[in-house]
């Protein structure tokens, strides 16, 4: 039997900046202490009602799971600054000239 590869999404990271802990898998989510420890470290298989559930549990967006804190955390400033733009009434829109070659 093959070991299954290292999951690549980055739950301790975002767990620590949450101040969350492995042990909190347990208690919140109600995991028993191995499977936590697989989760945490990794081990586990993707699942997506794991992956959602965990999600769910550190307030984030499923995929954000598989990034870094900081990559995320930009492109939800990208997404705010975009939808504050579009929101912006206050100038009115002139479309951009079409391009030539």
């Amino acid at each position: 039997m093959t070991e299954s590869p290292e999951n690549d999404w980055h739950l301790q990271e975002w767990a620590t900046l949450l101040g969350k802990r492995q042990a909190d898998l347990v208690n919140d989510l109600g995991f028993a202490k191995n499977q936590a420890h697989r989760i945490w470290h990794g081990k586990q298989p993707y699942r997506r009602d794991i992956v959602n559930l965990v999600a769910g549990w550190l307030n984030l967006q499923p995929y954000e799971l598989l990034m870094r804190p900081e990559e995320a955390m930009r492109l939800r400033r990208l997404e705010e600054t975009a939808m504050a733009i579009a929101a912006d009434r206050s100038r009115p829109f002139t479309p951009a000239p079409p391009l030539t070659r």
